[in-house]
């Protein structure tokens, strides 16, 4: 390649760094997703609360807890971050399950459905994941 010692070390730093930012950018997009995930079935959770029907949340209640956001989306570690968002989409196909019907009217409802049909696919074993670009 006939660098000097010095381009050759200027050009593995560049290629680190380059590599660096792209892990970065990529664990962005994944945390925003997920925070766009989370928000969507905590909105349907206070709807289901705030409308008195409570009795549809089936174990999904902590999403109505305003601490529960900080815990999942900042206060855990990042490597959690794919396991927290597998929890998420099966909270939220619970959901789906359970207001199917009683809900389809609900903005909250209807975003819900529409943040999982784009963001999401559920594979040929039943479970839900997220799209990859």
């Amino acid at each position: 390649m006939r660098l000097t010692d010095e381009e050759f070390v200027d050009s593995l730093l560049f290629d680190i760094r380059f590599q660096y930012a792209l892990l970065v950018a990529s664990n962005i997009r994944k945390l925003g997703r997920m925070e766009l995930l989370y928000t969507c079935v905590a909105d349907l959770v206070s709807f289901l609360h705030r409308t008195g029907m409570d009795d549809l949340l089936g174990g999904v209640e902590h999403y109505y807890d305003p601490n529960d956001y900080n815990q999942v989306i900042y206060h855990s570690k990042s490597e959690d971050a794919s396991d927290r968002i597998k929890q998420i989409l099966v909270d939220a196909d619970k959901l789906l399950a359970e207001c199917e019907g009683a809900c389809d009217e609900s903005s909250a409802y209807q975003l819900l459905v529409r943040v999982l049909k784009e963001q999401t696919v559920v594979e040929e074993s039943g479970t839900r994941r997220l799209k990859t670009r």
